[in-house]
């Protein structure tokens, strides 16, 4: 194990870099983020449709300010984050790398649309994956949540960021793993899924895609956005999800 773990340990250093500058592994160049687009202070009323869908939303996000309470007790907004890179885009918005103003810290900062995740329906399925983020803080191979806010037309998470690449990254890389290396991935993924299957978790979306590896080698299970939750007792999902390529033969 020592050996497969050498490229990692060139790169140990700690969750920091400076600004302006991309992480070695994986973080893309940007020249210019933007975010969020400035709203008219003077516009029109909104509709009663979209009025509704706001307080939704918004009713949702206050129910679980009461968790952020112990989760973050100083809270956090936009404005605390200097924007770096892009790491990423999907369906509901995109993950910027972001510092923490006055600090060298820097997270993942995952900004979803309040309008997209109304108009796929997604508004449970978005609160439950701050629930699972919030709870994978307890172990040390989920991806943990720093803390959660939102804006006028966006929910945002600010997540740890896990600068190792993903495992799908690594075995293109390697041309496989040999014996050693797979054993160890394979234990600190197998924690991870009891931690979660102990509180009545299932992933749904297990793929080397979604399990990180941090700058010491050590996993990180990621994606919570397709989890099920209250899966005890013998209770079972009938949703049919996840990505082709990775589902099991039964499906």
């Amino acid at each position: 194990m020592g050996n497969s773990l050498t490229y990692f340990r060139r790169l140990r250093r700690k969750n920091k870099v400076k600004r302006g500058v991309a992480d070695e592994v994986q973080a893309i160049s940007l020249k210019s983020v933007q975010i969020l687009e400035k709203s008219s202070e003077d516009a029109a009323p909104q509709p009663l449709e979209e009025a509704e869908k706001t307080l939704s939303l918004n009713e949702c996000n206050s129910e679980e300010s009461r968790e952020d309470e112990e989760l973050q007790p100083e809270r956090k907004s936009l404005e605390d984050f200097n924007f770096l890179s892009v790491l990423g885009k999907g369906t509901y918005g995109k993950v910027i790398l972001s510092e923490l103003k006055g600090t060298d810290e820097v997270y993942a900062l995952k900004f979803m649309k309040k309008e997209t995740i109304w108009e796929y329906e997604n508004i449970s399925c978005t609160f439950m994956e701050r629930r699972i983020l919030a709870l994978a803080s307890e172990h040390p191979y989920l991806t943990h949540l720093y803390c959660s806010f939102q804006t006028s037309d966006s929910l945002c998470f600010a997540m740890e960021f896990v600068n190792g690449g993903d495992l799908a990254f690594h075995i293109s890389c390697s041309c496989g793993f040999d014996e050693p290396r797979t054993r160890f991935y394979a234990a600190e993924i197998a924690c991870a899924l009891m931690f979660l299957h102990r509180n009545g978790i299932i992933h749904r979306d297990l793929k080397p895609g979604n399990i990180l590896l941090d700058a010491d080698g050590h996993c990180k299970l990621a994606d919570f956005g397709l989890c099920a939750e209250g899966i005890l007792d013998g209770k079972t999902a009938n949703t049919f999800c996840g990505t082709p390529n990775y589902m099991a033969p039964e499906c």
